[in-house]
């Protein structure tokens, strides 16, 4: 599910994972240079789905904080 973007909206992507957990994950699927990222959606919506439970809210923070260290380096 990992996603291709610039540095900028890699940060923007990780302060959302952040703030609304799976919500970031599933707007960057729709960022993906290549087009919509479907397994991204739907990873997205696992995490939204478990975030109640802390264990979805995490594996958000740690997508966003992977996500943002690929964009690093990319324009």
């Amino acid at each position: 599910a990992n996603v291709d973007v610039s540095e900028s909206n890699g940060l923007i992507i990780l302060i959302l994972c952040i703030l609304f957990g799976g919500t970031g994950t599933i707007i960057s699927s729709c960022l993906d240079r290549k087009g919509c990222n479907c397994s991204a959606v739907g990873l997205g919506i696992l995490q939204n789905l478990l975030s109640p439970f802390l264990i979805g809210y995490i594996m958000a923070i740690l997508h966003g904080i992977t996500i943002y260290e690929n964009s690093k380096g990319k324009q």
